[in-house]
């Protein structure tokens, strides 16, 4: 991204790494050094959860651990950042007990998910639009090579390309 940000510089560096546990960002330096520099860059760390775990089948102390553990160690590895954004594994959420998704404590911190994202969608509305529930919010995936997946990033490009009418907003 930042290669291309050189050769394109209105391209803004900026988006979300929706991170699990201490499986993420292989490559020089420590998980703490990692993070901070794409923080400095003005990028945002999201939770994906410590396992990638099904929501619709785990309990409320469950989902505490699974969205706790990555909120707690992203704030210890980068003096008190805080995540507020948490992408759904598989893109499930829980019925019954949502509203620990969304905020909750674990091991004497809190979090709180001000956004939460679905899997694989459409494009939506504005974040100012009345019709837009931040707490399930469609996500476009930015990932599938140079070829269209359903649901992600070239599925939709290629969508845009062919409909310059329609007017789509980047929400961030």
């Amino acid at each position: 991204m930042e290669k291309f940000n050189l050769e394109y510089p209105d391209f803004e560096l900026n988006g979300t790494f929706f991170i699990n546990s201490t499986s993420f960002f292989a490559g020089e330096g420590t998980l703490s050094e990692r993070l901070n520099y794409l923080i400095d860059k003005g990028f945002e760390i999201g939770n994906h959860t410590s396992t990638h775990i099904d929501f619709s089948k785990a309990s409320i102390e469950t989902i505490q651990k699974e969205v706790g553990t990555v909120a707690n160690l992203v704030s210890e590895l980068t003096d008190g950042y805080t995540i507020s954004a948490l992408a759904l594994p598989y893109g499930i959420s829980s019925k019954e007990y949502k509203s620990y998704i969304a905020e909750g404590e674990y091991n004497g911190l809190t979090y709180e998910n001000k956004i939460i994202l679905l899997v694989g969608s459409a494009p939506v509305y504005s974040a100012n639009n009345m019709k837009t529930n931040l707490l399930s919010l469609p996500r476009v995936r930015a990932r599938g090579g140079n070829k269209a997946v359903d649901y992600d990033l070239f599925y939709w490009l290629e969508i845009m390309e062919k409909n310059p009418d329609k007017k789509y907003e980047r929400i961030s």
